[in-house]
């Protein structure tokens, strides 16, 4: 099974490190992703909700997955519903969430 996991605003792929380490020792395939803007790809002030969608469209396609999970935190639980909506056979589910805030 594919999961395709996205970071929350400036976040990048390695957030999700102990996530994809775990979901390959159980045999899945995770593609934890860095949204555009993070990486020297885009100039931040071309960066928008609809870049941060396509990019992971293309991650999408270009894996050709099929059924993925996508999980997206924060922020990406945005992209990840908006991803969702329009490729609907490249996703199976989508799960959003938010880490509560440490306890004092």
């Amino acid at each position: 099974m594919d999961f395709v996991l996205i970071p929350e605003a400036w976040m990048g792929a390695w957030v999700w490190e102990p996530v994809t380490d775990g979901l390959r020792a159980l045999g899945h395939r995770a593609h934890p992703v860095t949204l555009s803007g993070l990486t020297g790809d885009a100039d931040v002030w071309d960066v928008e909700l609809e870049t941060h969608v396509g990019g992971v469209l293309s991650v999408l396609e270009e894996g050709d997955m099929r059924e993925a999970i996508v999980v997206g935190h924060s922020y990406s639980g945005i992209v990840a519903g908006q991803v969702a909506d329009r490729a609907p056979v490249r996703v199976a589910h989508r799960v959003c969430g938010r880490v509560p805030p440490a306890r004092r």
